[in-house]
């Protein structure tokens, strides 16, 4: 998932990066928060940013709704007190998907949000 969505974003590619979010998508029903929290927020992480690359791309705006659902259990699930760094970055994911769904949340259809 992780290369599939380096190649998207390398590449403008947003197929690729759609491929990498069904893989992300493939990937969290194989862990979970409470076996493995790490590969959850990670993936959850990985995920997120998928989403938001698509968005980027102007093609994925009506999942940016994800992206935040992605990063809100990245963040449930990460070490706060052990993975400082971590834990930064994906509140300033979370940010930047809240931000981007309040600018394009008034000029999707109604049916996307």
């Amino acid at each position: 998932a992780d290369a599939r969505a380096r190649k998207g974003e390398a590449g403008g590619d947003a197929a690729a990066i759609t491929a990498a979010i069904e893989s992300y998508g493939e990937a969290l029903k194989l862990v979970s928060a409470a076996g493995h929290p790490s590969e959850w927020t990670t993936t959850n992480l990985g995920l997120g940013n998928a989403i938001l690359l698509l968005a980027a791309k102007d093609s994925g705006i009506e999942r940016l709704g994800e992206a935040v659902a992605a990063y809100r259990r990245a963040l449930a699930a990460s070490d706060k007190g052990r993975d400082v760094r971590r834990t930064s970055d994906i509140q300033l994911r979370l940010g930047q998907a809240l931000g981007l769904l309040a600018v394009f949340l008034p000029k999707m259809p109604k049916q996307a949000h």
